[in-house]
Parts: C-alpha cells; structure tokens; sequence
C-alpha cells in the first residue's frame, strides 16, 4: 500500500510555494500601465516608419525628376541625330526641323488623347450612379432576340 500523506500536509507544501496574489486594483494598475506603454511603443514605431517613408519618398521624388530630365536630354540628342540625318540625305534643313516638330506635335496629340480617353475609368461612374440611386432607376433596354 502506498504511503499517502495527510491532506493538511499536502495543502500546506502546496501553499509555501504559492505567493500571495495582488489585489485586483493593483492588477488593474499593472494592466494599465502595461497598455500604455504599447501605446506609447505603437506610436513611436509608427512615428519611425513614418520618418523613413517619408525619406524614402524624398528620394524617390529627386530620383524620377532625374530621370526624367535625363530622357528629355535623351529624346533631344535622338531628335538631333535625326535631324543630322535628314540634312545629311540632303533634306533642306528647314524642312527637316519641320517635319522633326511635327511628328513631336503628333506623338503629343495622340498622347493627350490617350490620356482623356484613359482618364474617363477614373470618374467611378457606376458607384457614383449607385450612391445617388441612378443604378436602380435607369431604364432598361430590350434585348435584341433576332427573331
């Protein structure tokens, strides 16, 4: 037969390693405070994110402006080659500059009419509709049967 010891010697060994526990306000104190501090460790990371976003935005800014200003210096060197180019198969140098602006003057009207012809997806046509109710009242068309 097993050894078992009393029930008072097992409670009171169970009980010398237990510490007594705070009371519940300062538990609640210690809670508090430990959810303020996230807050505060939340808000300067964020405030750190923020500051290297921001830096790295700067640098992407200054580096579009320069690669922008070198491909205009490159669309110009290309104009002028082909500028030499027409003059050297004896085009009249007049007319080649012409016909040089005039195929720019193209490729800009082609590229503004891409544009406003991309632009009309950003105008959110069916939502706006939906929120001022013109989805649900717009009349239907009869579909063409064939017959």
């Amino acid at each position: 037969m097993a050894y078992r010891a009393e029930p008072d010697a097992e409670r009171a060994s169970a009980e010398e390693g237990l510490e007594e526990a705070p009371p519940l306000s300062e538990a609640a104190g210690a809670l508090l405070e430990a959810g303020r501090q996230f807050v505060r460790d939340v808000g300067e990371l964020l405030g750190l994110e923020a500051q290297r976003a921001f830096l790295a935005l700067t640098w992407m800014a200054a580096l579009a402006v320069g690669a922008g200003l070198l491909g205009v210096g490159t669309w110009f060197l290309l104009l002028a080659a082909a500028y030499a180019a027409l003059v050297d198969l004896g085009m009249a140098s007049g007319a080649a500059f012409l016909l040089l602006a005039g195929l720019n003057l193209l490729g800009a009207i082609l590229s503004v009419a891409m544009i406003r012809r991309v632009s009309k997806a950003l105008l959110f046509r069916a939502t706006r509709r939906a929120l001022l109710g013109e989805l649900n009242h717009a009349p239907v068309k009869p579909q063409d049967t064939g017959t």
